[in-house]
Order: C-alpha cells, then sequence, then structure tokens
C-alpha cells in the first residue's frame, strides 16, 4: 500500500525514479480470496484510477507452502471473496447524493451493522469466534473513527478508538 494514497506523491516519486520502475506480482500479506476480489475488482476497468500514468496490475497471492499467517476468518453465512462493498442511497432515491456530512455517518452506520453480523455470524478465527477486539476499523479522519466508535457503541458493541496514533507504531 502505498502510505496516504496520494496519487500525485505516488506519480513524483515515479518520475524521479527514471524508468526503473519495478513490481510486486506476489502478495505476502493478504488472503487469497482479498487478492482474487481487488483483482475482478480493478482488472475490469480501463482506468481504475482515473490517471492514465497509473495502471492496476493483477497480482498473485503467496503459494500455500509460503503462507506463514496463523489464522483465518470462515464462518456462517460469511461471503468468502474477502471483499465487501456496502452502497449508501440517499433519501431512498438510488440516483440521489448524500451530503457528506450525513454520509459519513450513514457509511458508519452500515459499518457498525455489518460487524454486528459478522459477530452474530458464528464466523471463527481458527477455532473461536470472532471477538470485537478483532475488528479494525482504519479512516484517513478522526472525525470519521469518532462516528465510527459512535456507530458501534449505538448498538452496544464496544470499541477502543485510536484515532490519535499512527496504525505503524
Amino acid at each position: 500500500a502505498f502510505r496516504g494514497a496520494d496519487v500525485h506523491t505516488y506519480l513524483a516519486a515515479r518520475a524521479l525514479a527514471k524508468g526503473e520502475v519495478h513490481s510486486l506480482d506476489v502478495n505476502y500479506r493478504s488472503d487469497p480470496p482479498v487478492i482474487e476480489a481487488v483483482n475482478a475488482l480493478f482488472g475490469r476497468v480501463e482506468k481504475p484510477f482515473a490517471v492514465d500514468a497509473i495502471d492496476y496490475r493483477r497480482v498473485t497471492p503467496a503459494p500455500p507452502e509460503r503462507d506463514h499467517r496463523p489464522v483465518h476468518v470462515h464462518g456462517a453465512g460469511r461471503s468468502t471473496c474477502g471483499l465487501r462493498v456496502l452502497t449508501l442511497r440517499g433519501g431512498g432515491v438510488e440516483k440521489e447524493a448524500l451530503l457528506v456530512r450525513f454520509g459519513r455517518t450513514a457509511g458508519m452506520q452500515a459499518i457498525a451493522y455489518d460487524i454486528a453480523r459478522l459477530l452474530d455470524s458464528g464466523a471463527k478465527i481458527g477455532d473461536r469466534r470472532v471477538a470485537p477486539s478483532d475488528v479494525a476499523i482504519l479512516a484517513r479522519r478522526k472525525r470519521e473513527l469518532d462516528a465510527a466508535r459512535r456507530a458501534l457503541e449505538a448498538i452496544g458493541i464496544p470499541c477502543v478508538n485510536r484515532g490519535e496514533g499512527n496504525v505503524f507504531d
């Protein structure tokens, strides 16, 4: 992942490389279903990042004998595709856009309910049930994490907001 997802910084760094651009063909960090879902999502669009200078390169998962991650999530009624897409509609009208301030709240409520369904699904990590402490929400802004915390607490899911920290600390 390119930290901060700043396209312009990426393009500037790429220009400095003067043709010495390397790509990783094998992903050792993600589950194969996640890799397959991302490949399917981005691989079918001509310009998935809306920038001519950036293309999407398909990757493959690590060979099973090289997969040293100790756990995999599996469970009743949960998709095994590895990627979930939640959509929001404004005012019940499909084409009507939500204002950003309402969209953040509605989005975090949708995520909270999705987490509740995961916790209630019987999904397991290894041989134990998924717990609230197994779930993380990453967001760009603290106010988005605050909205997530409020949405989770409103439906009784305990959470800790570490929004002031850095995921790499």
